[in-house]
């Protein structure tokens, strides 16, 4: 293998191009198939009927971002396994909102969290966080975008904005065509994919390496597995304090 080698090849590039004809198609199928009796609470709600199996994969590649699907593996080589540990505070976080939370919300059929605020509270403080959140989440999302496009760039030779562009026309369009719907089974697509070529990768380059010994005996000469580092150095990047206080408090507001 040619570690020099950056660009794509015909394989690649068919998978891309596979992914994004078969995301637009998810949303003409649907889009057709509900064309005559199709309601707000279907295109915005998808009826509140959809398979918990595709909510999950849904929730899981909505929340696992490009930043975080190839910046955390990047951090764990340069600077150890102590952020492994940001999983902490969301076992405790997690279930506490799908067995606290979540049913106030499903009991009151509120589609977010901003209808519940104008129940519980005012219009006032319902406009302010909803405007607040369509603003974290277009700073959020520009992010998102660039960033996967960058790294699409850095692997293809396409530029960058051509790249955004493209991606973002082709999720507008079958969001707009689909509806809520369209975007859970896209969004299942998208996670399934995720997971089977994470677990190629781990395959392939343990088998690259000379297999789990050779990994761990490199990775424990590299001074990369580093557990329970109690240290309140605050100089260190990453300490188990850190990492569960702060880094783990941020990944749980995200994913909650």
């Amino acid at each position: 293998m040619d570690l020099n080698e950056t660009h794509l090849s015909v394989l690649d590039y068919s998978i891309v191009i596979c992914l994004l004809v078969l995301s637009i198609s998810i949303g003409i199928y649907y889009a057709y198939k509900q064309r005559k009796n199709n309601t707000v609470q279907k295109y915005l709600l998808a009826d509140r009927k959809m398979n918990f199996l595709a909510i999950g994969m849904s929730a899981f590649s909505t929340t696992t971002s490009p930043v975080a699907f190839v910046g955390v593996p990047v951090e764990i080589y340069l600077y150890g396994t102590q952020l492994a540990f940001l999983v902490v505070p969301q076992l405790i976080a997690i279930p506490f909102y799908n067995h606290v939370l979540m049913p106030i919300y499903t009991n009151l059929s509120s589609c977010s969290i901003y209808s519940y605020y104008e129940r519980r509270y005012n219009k006032i403080l319902w406009k302010f966080c909803a405007a607040s959140g369509a603003l974290d989440m277009i700073i959020m999302l520009s992010i998102y975008v660039f960033s996967a496009s960058n790294i699409f760039s850095q692997v293809s030779g396409v530029n960058t904005w051509l790249a955004a562009i493209l991606v973002t026309m082709v999720c507008v369009l079958y969001t707009a065509v689909g509806g809520m719907k369209v975007v859970i089974w896209t969004d299942f697509l998208q996670g399934t994919i995720m997971i089977i070529s994470s677990v190629l990768f781990i395959i392939i380059g343990t088998a690259h390496t000379g297999g789990i010994e050779n990994v761990i005996q490199t990775n424990l000469e590299g001074g990369r597995l580093e557990v329970f580092n109690f240290s309140f150095d605050m100089s260190q990047r990453y300490t188990f304090w850190t990492t569960v206080f702060e880094i783990g408090r941020a990944s749980c507001r995200e994913r909650v």
